[in-house]
């Protein structure tokens, strides 16, 4: 007679466990919705546009 173990994660929690580098798992917990703000309100109209606040602020991060 056989008893089956109840799994404790499913395969595709496992799955996406393994997808998720740790660098994308450190960005995800971070909240940068108030720097980005800030740094996006001073508004110069004139000139070249730049990058996106946010990507950069994840880029010196990384770094």
């Amino acid at each position: 007679m056989y008893i089956r173990q109840m799994s404790i994660i499913s395969f595709e929690e496992i799955i996406k466990f393994q997808q998720e580098t740790k660098l994308e798992m450190i960005l995800s917990q971070l909240d940068i919705s108030k720097i980005a703000y800030s740094l996006r309100k001073s508004g110069y109209s004139k000139g070249p546009k730049g990058y996106e606040v946010t990507s950069m602020i994840y880029a010196l991060i990384a770094m």
